[in-house]
């Protein structure tokens, strides 16, 4: 599963890293990033839960081909 955060849809709220910080971190400007592109099916449900919560709707995930 590939995973991505549109950093012009971003708002910065932190909801991501706080529910899966394995996968989202904060930069500098405040904004989430991913730490790596391509994510465990462990952490599946988890980037969903976050994919979910996120208010400004910037994560978005995909099957790997």
């Amino acid at each position: 599963m590939r995973v991505t955060v549109d950093a012009g849809r971003c708002a910065g709220h932190g909801i991501c890293e706080a529910l899966v910080a394995e996968v989202f971190v904060l930069d500098g400007t405040g904004r989430s990033t991913v730490r790596a592109g391509s994510i465990s099916e462990a952490d599946r449900l988890p980037v969903e839960q976050a994919v979910a919560c996120c208010p400004a709707q910037a994560i978005s995930f995909s099957e790997d081909e």
